[in-house]
Formats: structure tokens, C-alpha cells, sequence
């Protein structure tokens, strides 16, 4: 209601320069609200990112890699599952 009556009481050279300064700082504030979208858009996705569920990826690969037969090796191991004989940590690595 003040707002209101101070407009109206407004001489009529200051009326222009008042719209502007208002436009300005509607303009400002929209400006700063989609950047606080933006950055809460982010975080979100940035959220879900560190959330997500690796496990049934991490399950489904190594199965595929004891159906492929790649596990053992990887692991040292003979086709049975029993230790390889004289390999050390090094010469796991090279091999």
C-alpha cells in the first residue's frame, strides 16, 4: 500500500527513471534465480552421479569374465582356482 502511494504521489518526471531501476533489478533477480536453478541442477546431477549403483555392472563383468575364462589368470590362479606355482607379485604383473 506505501509502495502504491508513493508512485501515484510521484511527480511524473521521475516515473521513467523509477520503471527502469525496477526493470534493472527484476532483470538482476531473474538472472540470479536461473543461475541458483543452474547450480542446483548441477548438484543434483552431480549427486546421482556419486549415488549410483555399480554393483549388478560390477557382478555381470566379473561373471563374464569366468565365463570368458579370464578371471584365474587375472587373479593368479590356474583353471581350477588353485594358486600358480612360483609366481610372485612382480611376475604377476608381467605375466
Amino acid at each position: 500500500m506505501d509502495t502504491s502511494l508513493r508512485i501515484q504521489n510521484m511527480p511524473e518526471d521521475d516515473l521513467v527513471p523509477a520503471w527502469e531501476a525496477c526493470v534493472r533489478n527484476a532483470v538482476r533477480t531473474n538472472v540470479e534465480v536461473e543461475d541458483e536453478l543452474s547450480k542446483a541442477t548441477t548438484a543434483n546431477t552431480d549427486h546421482i552421479k556419486r549415488t549410483f549403483d555399480y554393483e549388478p555392472f560390477l557382478k555381470a563383468f566379473v561373471g563374464r569374465l569366468q565365463v570368458e575364462g579370464l578371471l584365474n589368470p587375472l587373479m593368479g590362479r590356474e583353471e581350477d582356482g588353485s594358486k600358480i606355482k612360483g609366481l610372485t607379485g612382480v611376475t604377476k604383473a608381467k605375466r
